[in-house]
């Protein structure tokens, strides 16, 4: 039988998240995500491009890229362009495209849907 445990989403404040989503920085040209970058202080692509301006920057896919990733989550959250709901809920995800509608259920990593 499936388990399914409710979690406590994070996600952008409700004035900032047309300002934080974005599409996946890989799906950019580079002017483009410069242009991003340096125009939306509050876009989603200044925490998976933490290194954005900087001379030192790190290989990718290493735990000192991981760290710098996980240090821009934290300061958006700090910040307060990122809040916690207060209680745990079930979340649904939906996306329709003209060929398709994906429903998927979003559930915290430690649950296990067997």
């Amino acid at each position: 039988m499936s388990k399914i445990i409710p979690f406590k989403a994070v996600r952008p404040t409700r004035d900032k998240a047309y300002l934080v989503s974005s599409r996946p920085s890989y799906s950019y040209k580079k002017k483009h995500l410069e242009s991003k970058l340096e125009g939306n202080p509050y876009t989603f692509l200044h925490v998976i491009n933490p290194e954005f301006r900087e001379d030192d920057s790190t290989e990718p896919n290493t735990v000192e890229r991981f760290e710098k990733v996980r240090d821009k989550y934290d300061e958006f959250k700090t910040l307060g362009y990122f809040t916690q709901d207060e209680v745990p809920a079930i979340y649904i995800y939906r996306q329709i495209t003209p060929r398709i509608l994906i429903l998927e259920l979003l559930r915290p990593l430690q649950s296990t849907i067997i």
